[in-house]
């Protein structure tokens, strides 16, 4: 199927039927990619009484109990009530799964080699996406991210090998992380929807603050882990972050149609499997959608 939209006097072809899949699907079998030493994702047979719903063990049918914390195991989107006290959830946020999406690619460096900063102080250690290396992206990238049709950003980390679709993140195997400057470019941007191939936005063991997601949600910053964090009149509540996602080798930085799928489920943070479309410019009379 052949989708034909218009977007700003300029017709667009997307072929529907060459999806790619930009998710880590978990495989409970298998190894998986893991955050914060959190336990596996499990598939279990429901058992009630003397049903085991496995039809290996006899069952007419298999009924499967899963078990899965949203943001440790596998793709996933989170809203702003990961950090607020107020019930919000994914699926009530996100009212536009399908837009435009720009993919650009970075290195991020030792925080010694960058002037950038972070909230807890930055060690030595650890790895730093910078707010230059975004800009130098971005300006490779043309004018797209100005354009209000462009909705959401996709960040590809390197290196990218396959390993980070089984990495198991820990004290000892920490991931880059968007420094106070990034995350603070990003948040001017106006996009919706921010991607990126990391299990979170800020470093892993960072005194609880998540300063950064602060930053995208534009909600005040907590001065230590112990207080609540409200939203303001000014909380950017429809964003979504959307992290652990993998962007294939073989996937060329540019301009995708993005099919942002997740589940009806209450919750701040839900498994999903974004879709990226290519895209291409035709030359043709105009069709209003």
């Amino acid at each position: 199927m052949t989708l034909i939209v218009e977007l700003q006097s300029q017709a667009y072809q997307i072929d529907l039927n060459s999806a790619l899949d930009i998710s880590i699907p978990i495989r409970f079998d298998e190894p998986q990619v893991n955050h914060f030493g959190a336990p596996r994702a499990t598939s279990t047979p429901l058992t009630v009484g003397s049903y085991v719903g496995s039809t290996l063990k006899g069952a007419s049918c298999n009924a499967d109990q899963l078990s899965i914390t949203p943001h440790c195991n596998g793709t996933h989107t989170e809203c702003a009530g990961h950090i607020i006290n107020e019930s919000l959830s994914v699926y009530e946020t996100l009212d536009n799964t399908l837009c435009l999406a720009q993919l650009i690619t970075v290195q991020p460096v030792l925080a010694n080699e960058s002037d950038d900063s972070y909230i807890p102080q930055k060690e030595g250690n650890d790895l730093i996406i910078s707010q230059s290396m975004l800009v130098d992206a971005i300006d490779q990238a043309g004018d797209s991210l100005l354009s209000q049709n462009v909705e959401a950003l996709i960040i590809r980390v390197l290196p990218n090998t396959k390993e980070k679709t089984t990495y198991a993140y820990s004290q000892d195997n920490q991931a880059a992380f968007f420094s106070c400057e990034a995350m603070s470019y990003l948040s001017r941007l106006k996009i919706t929807h921010l991607l990126v191939d990391l299990p979170s936005l800020d470093r892993m063991y960072d005194e609880g603050l998540l300063s950064n997601h602060h930053c995208w949600w534009n909600i005040p910053q907590r001065k230590n882990s112990g207080l609540v964090s409200t939203a303001n009149a000014d909380a950017l509540l429809h964003r979504t972050v959307t992290e652990l996602i993998y962007v294939d080798e073989t996937i060329l930085d540019g301009i995708f149609l993005l099919n942002l799928q997740v589940p009806s489920i209450q919750s701040d943070a839900v498994p999903s499997r974004p879709l990226l479309f290519p895209i291409q410019a035709i030359r043709r009379s105009p069709i209003n959608i």
